[in-house]
């Protein structure tokens, strides 16, 4: 049997990929934050990659988003994650029936994490068999550490990964790993994408 691994945003998740889709899901107007990255917040990868405290990146968080207090930056943080997309839980729960395990490898932070671990909000994330997060092993995709640190924690073989992201280098980085991956793209539903992808390599979930 294999296990599929997710990536989060982008494949089980809806999110806002720039810091003005987040400063208005929060309330706030955009200004001049429209269409600016997430990464381009002083400290957000060293956040992610688990080697900035919470301490240190929110007061430039805070800076960066022109922001008054920690508790707002926390809400734009927070607003990043719009939601599980419809029709996941349905799929993975296919996918489990059939016998495959079901794996989750995400560039992420502790702020997003603790929501992204609770299953009232999303419970595909929340009852995956194995969670490997970049700030809890200090490792990113597409390095190669991270995958390995998934293999050692789940058991399975490279051979035996079927990895889904929506960013290319993280889907070659896998594939350099010995494992098969597939780019979800944003062109139409990730669990559409994701079946037909489940298909091409032998496993019929009907």
């Amino acid at each position: 049997m294999a296990c599929i691994v997710f990536d989060l945003g982008g494949v089980v998740c809806q999110i806002n990929r720039d810091w003005g889709s987040a400063m208005r899901q929060a309330g706030f107007d955009a200004g001049a934050l429209q269409d600016v990255p997430l990464d381009h917040c002083p400290n957000f990868d060293a956040y992610q990659r688990g080697i900035v405290p919470v301490d240190d990146y929110l007061p430039a968080l805070r800076a960066f988003l022109a922001v008054r207090t920690d508790d707002q930056a926390i809400a734009v943080h927070q607003a990043i994650l719009v939601g599980q997309f419809e029709g996941m839980s349905s799929l993975v729960g296919r996918i489990r029936r059939a016998g495959h395990g079901i794996g989750v490898l995400s560039n992420t932070n502790a702020l997003h994490w603790q929501v992204l671990v609770d299953p009232a909000h999303y419970p595909v994330i929340a009852g995956a068999d194995y969670l490997i997060a970049s700030h809890l092993v200090k490792a990113e995709k597409p390095e190669a550490e991270i995958y390995l640190a998934f293999e050692a924690e789940s058991g399975y073989r490279a051979e035996d990964m079927i990895f889904l992201d929506d960013h290319r280098p993280n889907v070659e980085g896998a594939k350099n790993c010995g494992w098969q991956a597939f780019e979800i793209l944003p062109s139409s539903p990730p669990t559409e994408q994701v079946e037909r992808y489940l298909m091409q390599v032998g496993i019929n979930l009907d």
